[in-house]
């Protein structure tokens, strides 16, 4: 079982809650397991359809890459499935 409720080492995630509801998610993990040898990847992108287009994905995607700093990594990787995707990260 992956737990999630590190603060100093991975995997971590931030959920961003509404009126004790969480309506979003986005996590860094040290595998993706598509390349073990690259780490730490942002992952697990999730905004519930009803909070999209106000900002939660961007303010989550920010907070993960602000960790991976604080953790004190210079790299960040990210694996789409649709190269339209890369410029909203």
């Amino acid at each position: 079982m992956v737990s999630w409720k590190h603060e100093t080492e991975l995997p971590l995630a931030y959920a961003a809650i509404n009126n004790e509801t969480p309506v979003g998610v986005c996590a860094l993990q040290k595998s993706d397991g598509i390349r073990p040898e690259l780490y730490p990847w942002l992952t697990d992108l999730s905004v519930h359809r009803n909070f999209q287009r106000q900002g939660i994905g961007k303010l989550l995607v920010q907070a993960i890459k602000n960790k991976a700093i604080d953790l004190g990594y210079n790299e960040l990787y990210l694996f789409a499935f649709d190269v339209n995707l890369i410029p909203y990260y």
